[in-house]
């Protein structure tokens, strides 16, 4: 979802409630964005890819006491490291610039 003109910022915020993987490729101006998750039981993964010169605000779907591997970490989740969305669920956010980014929750 864009979030500010020609895709500069932009939120990617998958909610695997009734799929178990799905992929999309946004041509934008600054080049192509790709996002992709794969859910396997507790195991989530999103793989995304965001141009150089835009920002990507990510939003993982998570429950209290799950890990997330990501930007080279682990977290384990507690209660004031998420926070409730407005379809449903909790979400763990991110902000990252131009790159290829993995981010799994277990």
């Amino acid at each position: 979802m864009p979030l500010s003109a020609g895709w500069k910022e932009f939120k990617i915020a998958p909610n695997p409630v009734h799929f178990t993987s799905a992929s999309i490729e946004v041509p934008s101006i600054s080049g192509k964005i790709s996002s992709s998750f794969q859910k396997k039981g507790k195991t989530f993964v999103l793989k995304i890819v965001v141009p150089e010169g835009t920002t990507a605000h990510v939003e993982l779907p998570v429950e209290i006491g799950q890990e997330v591997r990501a930007l080279g970490k682990k977290y384990r989740i507690g209660a004031n490291d998420i926070q409730l969305r407005t379809t449903g669920g909790y979400v763990m956010s991110y902000k990252v610039c131009g790159g290829k980014y993995r981010f799994e929750v277990r």
